[in-house]
């Protein structure tokens, strides 16, 4: 009888564990869904078509047909998202296509049937209906960029307006800020701090908002800009608005979605032909303005030559200038500010102070400084070199012999003694002792002596030190570095820690460049270096792709943070600190 149930609930199990991983294939099957947001579009809208697929590890290759009526984007948008309910594991991906509804009528995009990850997977099919857009409403809103009509280049920073125009007399609200769309550009965040104004169009009345902004394009070529926003609003005269069972008028209110449209721009790099030494991307209109402390000095006085960039242009791009020649100067960093006029920060004065040394009285100038800027509206260079000043440089004073003034001080201390130090008795007294130990039995004059002994020794080797750090180029650049390196992890580690995302990738773009720094001249400062020069350095020396894709992404996504103003997760953070550890392991390895 026991062993009858025991063959029984064996059995059970069976069917258990086969139901159970059925259920679990079952659910683990790829499959798809399609639709177009929002189902309905008026003649000059846009919405989105998306496939979202579920189970589905990699991104399919799809084709849409063509379909006559609607445009749709030529790649499309990519999200991901991961769930775990009941402990079963689900994923969902998908792509989404910007469209565009270019006249009324009811389109469809029929099903499709894939094979993924070894699965057929049917993608259903969908449906989008346009209806015309009405007189009273084709005139209602208007959303276009306003820019300069001139050509522009890549790292230009271009002060852009996006006017959104509506008809007055319509109730509104905008319940949410603009969006740009596109990856060619990067575009600062729109305020909530909008300018208004009245403008009159073929005699109707609009209110316009506007956002000023600055777009500074990324890369060359024929580049789509385009932006949205949604607009809830309401037409009390409009007569699909009526009354409601009460008898009293109630207005209800629609959303519309506003694009500019895909607003293609040409853009260049600037011109190879007539580019003068000293550039280094400084796009826009400037003037530069030097003054120095001080005309006269001794050699091995510290002085300040300060550099004033000012006018208009793309000031968070330009670093600050190196000083490929100074000869006869020991050349500090610059301490680099900034002072905008205006929110968007297009105008304003950049400072770059150098805290500068002369080492002789040879030195007669100040070193040459080299800098251009490309002007976009000349579509010229511009040579805003520093030249030399001037000084008068004097010998530095002869040290004072500190062996006299010591003697002279003993003597008169000598002097003064004798003359008020008597004996208080004639003879020795009992007190002197007969018999004096020689001192260098004494271990008090052995512990003196090695205590002079280090200290020489220690000031020999500070002294060969400190000669190799002046005349060992190579050397003191490793020295310095290293240090360097050191100081700005810690900063980045920090910033890390405490979610400081801008904060975490400034110190590691400047512990990169102080890594890579140590393989260039000393008279380099390694902050100036550029993401370009620093590629080209790693692959002199070999460094692995992979080292190099790392350094890449550094800089990159920090330019991309700080410049548009984009965000980074908790975990993109620490995945990003500890890919800088490695890093610099590599390139300490690398450069060595």
């Amino acid at each position: 009888m026991c062993m009858h149930r025991i063959h029984k609930l064996g059995w059970a199990a069976i069917v258990f564990t086969c139901l159970f991983v059925t259920t679990l294939l079952s659910a683990q099957a790829p499959s798809a869904r399609a639709g177009f947001d929002p189902p309905v579009l008026s003649v000059g809208q846009s919405g989105a078509y998306t496939v979202t697929f579920e189970n589905l590890r990699e991104i399919p290759t799809l084709q849409l047909p063509r379909v006559d009526g609607l445009v749709f984007s030529d790649s499309p948008g990519v999200s991901q998202r991961s769930s775990w309910v009941n402990g079963v594991s689900s994923q969902e991906l998908s792509l989404s296509w910007r469209v565009a509804a270019q006249r009324e009528g009811t389109f469809s995009i029929p099903e499709q049937t894939i094979v993924m990850e070894g699965s057929r997977v049917v993608i259903p099919s969908a449906r989008l209906r346009v209806v015309p857009l009405s007189e009273r409403e084709a005139g209602m809103f208007r959303l276009e960029w306003d820019l300069p009509e001139k050509n522009f280049y890549v790292g230009e920073a271009i002060p852009a307006f996006l006017r959104l125009s509506i008809r007055e007399g319509t109730e509104s609200r905008i319940p949410v800020l603009p969006e740009k769309s596109g990856d060619g550009f990067m575009v600062t965040p729109f305020s909530d701090q909008v300018a208004m104004e009245r403008q009159t169009v073929e005699g109707i009345p609009y209110t316009v908002y506007i956002w000023s902004v600055v777009v500074t394009p990324i890369r060359a070529g024929t580049l789509p800009l385009e932006a949205s926003i949604t607009v809830i609003y309401a037409d009390p005269s409009n007569t699909r608005f009526g009354v409601d069972t009460f008898g009293i008028r109630r207005v209800r209110e629609q959303q519309r979605h506003l694009t500019t449209g895909e607003l293609e721009l040409n853009i260049k790099d600037p011109p190879t032909e007539g580019r003068l030494p000293g550039f280094n991307g400084a796009i826009g209109n400037f003037e530069m303005r030097t003054t120095i402390g001080r005309e006269e000095i001794r050699a091995g006085e510290p002085m300040t030559l300060t550099m004033e960039l000012s006018g208009a242009g793309n000031f968070e791009r330009v670093p600050a200038p190196p000083i490929p020649d100074s000869h006869g100067w020991r050349v500090y960093p610059p301490r680099t500010r900034f002072q905008g006029e205006g929110e968007r920060g297009l105008r304003g004065t950049k400072t770059f102070e150098y805290l500068i040394i002369p080492e002789s009285a040879d030195t007669t100038e100040t070193p040459r400084i080299p800098f251009a800027a490309f002007n976009p509206y000349s579509e010229a260079y511009e040579d805003l070199t520093v030249e030399p000043r001037q000084v008068t440089v004097s010998p530095a004073p002869a040290p004072s012999s500190s062996a006299t003034v010591y003697a002279g001080q003993q003597m008169n201390i000598a002097t003064e003694a004798q003359q008020t130090w008597r004996p208080n008795r004639a003879d020795p007294g009992r007190i002197i002792r007969t018999g004096i130990r020689p001192i260098f039995f004494e271990p008090v004059f052995w512990g003196a002596q090695g205590a002079v002994a280090l200290a020489f020794l220690g000031t020999f080797f500070w002294q060969k030190r400190r000669h190799r750090l002046v005349h060992d180029e190579d050397f003191a650049r490793q020295v310095v570095g290293s240090r360097s390196v050191r100081h700005w992890t810690r900063q980045a580690s920090d910033a890390a820690a405490k979610g400081d995302a801008e904060g975490f990738y400034s110190s590691a773009q400047r512990a990169l460049q102080e890594s890579v720094g140590r393989r260039f001249p000393r008279s380099r400062h390694p902050e100036s270096l550029t993401l370009a020069e620093i590629e080209e350095t790693l692959q002199h020396y070999s460094v692995s792709e992979q080292c190099q894709k790392d350094v890449s992404h550094i800089f990159q996504t920090g330019d991309a943070l700080k410049y548009a103003r984009s965000s980074r997760s908790a975990e993109e953070l620490k995945a990003d600190a500890e890919r800088l550890l490695t890093t610099l392991r590599e390139l300490h390895k690398g450069l060595a």
